[in-house]
């Protein structure tokens, strides 16, 4: 069974507080695909709105690196 997951872009706590503390700080979506997390999500649906495209694409390019074989699917809003 294919696991598929829906989830809205956290504007707040998903944003790095600077690129060189992007993988030290904690961000709740990308905690989701996180090596210590033992789910493997196999279609991910980030919901998102037109103003926060580019945090979007920064979160789904984070979790394209950790979890490659995840189908990842952008869900612009507005």
């Amino acid at each position: 069974m294919r696991k598929i997951v829906f989830a809205f872009l956290g504007t707040k706590f998903d944003r790095p507080k600077s690129e060189k503390d992007r993988w030290q700080t904690w961000r709740p979506t990308i905690s989701l695909f996180s090596d210590n997390v033992n789910f493997h999500i196999d279609e991910f649906h980030l919901f998102y709105g037109s103003a926060y495209k580019k945090l979007a694409e920064t979160v789904l390019n984070d979790i394209a690196e950790i979890s490659p074989n995840t189908e990842l699917v952008r869900e612009q809003i507005e």
